[in-house]
């Protein structure tokens, strides 16, 4: 073989290896790019067999009725009082398509109401005692047929829970079935308030309805503050009807999730159990900081230290020191500043990148991990 046709194959080898390896290294970029905006999920249906029901979250977006109000201060049964307290308590009310605004010196006025008949250590028993009677909004419920009083429906509420919307109750009944395949009728609730009994028929002359949110339990109450999305709206002589369906979803791009349901799932106990700071809590500890004043939610979040680990015993301490040492965050205030802390600990911001003009945000970063 000549030494020219060597050298031929040789360029030409060369070139192919070349072309291959530039290939391969442009084509990394797209590869890269995709893997970190996609998901690879794996979805397990669970249909058929008998499943729990699951918890009802019933955030009332009207809760405070007259007699509740007269109870605490007939002074509050303003409109600028109550309209106030609603924004105050329900922060998620400025994210609907309907909110209007109001004047500023009319939330002025509410204001200064509120601060001088609701001062901070009554505040979160009055908010409480202003609220509806179980019995007062729950008409009934049903069990396979099976009719249940309101008394008896109510044994199963747990209370004041405070959330981004709003004040909630929740209703769990563990021993409570549903066959997903079955065209029987499961379980009912039926919600009824009269129409005179809440704070305003000047301002508000329509119920503006009941948000339902499902949850496959309430074992730690104090997820529920942050976590709702999606809320099922019911609203004045509507009703909803759910054929139920158990899902449950991994995402097994993560390495450190696993790659199956399984080990996916077995990754978000340990995380839990081994999370060191509580991502809420620890995050409004950080908006009280660059803030000064602290969310009103904070002060009505139910903490029972038994009910942890020691080691969280510490924590919760710390958080109740700084929000009893700190004033309460006016409305322009949680929107000026306070609403970014804790939107960033809402689900749906889980995996997103902390804004880095946010102050703190490598603070909150450690509360994350």
């Amino acid at each position: 073989m000549s030494l020219k046709k060597i050298f031929s194959i040789l360029v030409l080898l060369f070139l192919i290896i070349s072309c291959t390896i530039l290939f391969v290294l442009q084509s990394l970029y797209f590869i890269f790019r995709t893997a970190s905006s996609t998901e690879k999920e794996l979805m397990k249906s669970v249909d058929g067999s008998p499943l729990t029901i699951p918890a009802l979250v019933i955030c009332n977006r009207m809760p405070f009725s007259q007699d509740g109000v007269n109870s605490v201060n007939g002074n509050l049964r303003q409109d600028p009082a109550m309209r106030y307290l609603l924004e105050w308590t329900n922060p998620s009310l400025r994210e609907d398509a309907d909110y209007v605004t109001m004047s500023q010196s009319y939330m002025n006025q509410g204001q200064t109401i509120l601060f001088q008949y609701l001062p901070q250590n009554i505040r979160n028993h009055s908010i409480n005692q202003m609220e509806y009677e179980c019995q007062s909004v729950i008409n009934s419920c049903s069990y396979q047929g099976v009719f249940i009083q309101a008394y008896d429906c109510c044994k199963n509420i747990l209370y004041h829970v405070p959330t981004t919307h709003g004040l909630c109750w929740v209703y769990h009944d563990r021993s409570m079935l549903q066959n997903s395949s079955s065209p029987l009728k499961q379980f009912t609730i039926t919600f009824q308030m009269s129409r005179n009994s809440w704070y305003s028929q000047q301002t508000t002359p329509i119920h503006p309805g009941v948000d339902i949110f499902l949850r496959e339990n309430t074992d730690d109450v104090v997820s529920l503050v942050h976590q709702l999305e999606n809320p099922i709206r019911l609203l004045d002589k509507k009703g909803i009807r759910l054929r139920m369906r158990k899902e449950k979803k991994a995402d097994t791009r993560r390495s450190h999730c696993g790659q199956t349901l399984g080990e996916a799932v077995s990754a978000d106990t340990n995380a839990l159990e081994n999370n060191r700071t509580n991502f809420l809590l620890c995050t409004i500890m950080v908006s009280i900081h660059y803030c000064e004043c602290h969310p009103l939610i904070a002060e009505m979040i139910p903490l029972d230290i038994r009910n942890y680990r020691f080691e969280f015993r510490f924590l919760f301490r710390d958080f109740s020191v700084r929000v009893n040492s700190t004033q309460v965050c006016t409305v322009e205030q949680y929107e000026a500043c306070s609403r970014r802390y804790i939107d960033v600990t809402r689900p749906s911001a889980w995996t997103d990148a902390i804004p880095s003009d946010l102050p703190g945000a490598e603070e909150i970063l450690e509360c994350r991990r």
